[in-house]
């Protein structure tokens, strides 16, 4: 059994980039880069999602589109019922918070 466990140990030792011959010393120097190259990455992610440029283009992502349906639907509604300077108005509204109201001109 500790032929074959030590064998494993050796195996997954290899893909983790730890020679055979390593010290407990060694092995922890690596552990210790392996987990400061680690926290980098996160903390470089939680920086990108505090960001100020990031949250912004999300929030106004999030918050046009309602209003500028709300009034592309009003507007459909008013063209059916042939009141066409309101539903210009409406329409042009509507393009004013968000361009791509336009792909349903």
């Amino acid at each position: 059994y500790r032929i074959v466990a030590r064998q494993h140990v050796n195996r997954l030792a290899a893909q983790q980039g730890i020679p055979e011959d390593a010290t407990p010393q060694k092995i922890r120097k690596i552990q210790f880069k392996f987990a400061n190259t680690l926290w980098s990455w996160r903390l470089s992610m939680v920086l990108l999602c505090l960001s100020k440029r990031v949250h912004s283009i999300f929030m106004l992502r999030l918050f046009n589109d309602g209003p500028t349906m709300a009034l592309l639907y009003l507007a459909v509604l008013v063209f059916m019922h042939n009141q066409w300077r309101i539903g210009c108005v409406l329409f042009s509204l509507a393009v004013s918070i968000k361009m791509n109201i336009l792909l349903f001109a």
